[in-house]
């Protein structure tokens, strides 16, 4: 059998409590919506092999990584000394914003920290002006530090797309494109509009910020092959063998 390799791509989604970031992922991955609100505590982990040329005659797939993050103005990040829970939520938050890898250990629930950070999601919502003021803080520290770092190290950049939800809400944009647009630049930001409870723009959002992520940081993409792995199809679950009870697929 030849070896078939896929790329693994590492999104991080970053954006403030109500910005739509679960939505977004859950209509990516599972391709559903989330009608029932459920504040992001912790990291949500998701995992998706994608085509991501969307092109049926020219597939080249990937495994996209994606971790929806704890609100960036969840209140353990203004105050990580209040307890256990608040310094490792903080601790993985700084690792993101630096990232910075390190190992995983024994059924740590940060799955992904092993791998490189490739694209960050500002996500803001359209709706509320307070949403987008938020991002500030966060794409300006990732911004300056990539901007120190430019030159010491020998892969590119990672890809930012700043992500406007609730596009269908047009009536309610509070948010003005023009505020927006300098924004982006300033920060050589990609934007994109979605709404996910449409399910306009989504996939297209996910997919362009893979192959730009391809076409600029080839080498720091790990490659990972079915048969070096020796799990196959499992690895998309989680699970090592059919044995495993908790296995979805099989």
């Amino acid at each position: 059998m030849s070896k078939r390799k896929e790329q693994i791509i590492r999104v991080c989604l970053l954006g403030p409590k109500y910005s739509g970031k679960t939505c977004l992922c859950s209509r990516f991955v599972n391709s559903n919506f989330e009608w029932l609100y459920e504040p992001t505590e912790e990291v949500r982990p998701y995992r998706k092999l994608t085509n991501i040329t969307g092109d049926e005659d020219n597939k080249y797939y990937c495994q996209l990584l994606v971790e929806d993050l704890f609100p960036t103005n969840h209140p353990y990040l203004a105050d990580p000394e209040q307890s256990q829970e608040a310094k490792e939520m903080s601790r993985y938050f700084d690792s993101v914003l630096e990232n910075k890898t390190s190992k995983k250990k024994r059924n740590e629930k940060f799955l992904y920290k092993e791998h490189p950070v490739h694209a960050y999601m500002f996500v803001f919502d359209l709706t509320d002006k307070n949403s987008f003021e938020d991002l500030k803080n966060v794409v300006e520290y990732i911004d300056a530090r990539e901007e120190k770092e430019q030159g010491r190290k020998k892969t590119a950049g990672t890809v930012k797309v700043l992500v406007g939800t609730k596009a269908d809400l047009k009536s309610e944009n509070v948010v003005s494109q023009q505020r927006v647009d300098q924004f982006s630049k300033k920060h050589k930001l990609l934007f994109r509009k979605v709404s996910a409870l449409q399910n306009s723009g989504v996939e297209e959002t996910f997919l362009d910020l893979a192959m730009k992520v391809m076409d600029s940081n080839q080498d720091s993409i790990k490659e990972e092959s079915d048969e070096e792995s020796g799990e196959g199809v499992f690895r998309w679950c989680g699970c090592t063998s059919r044995s495993d009870s908790s296995c979805l697929v099989f």
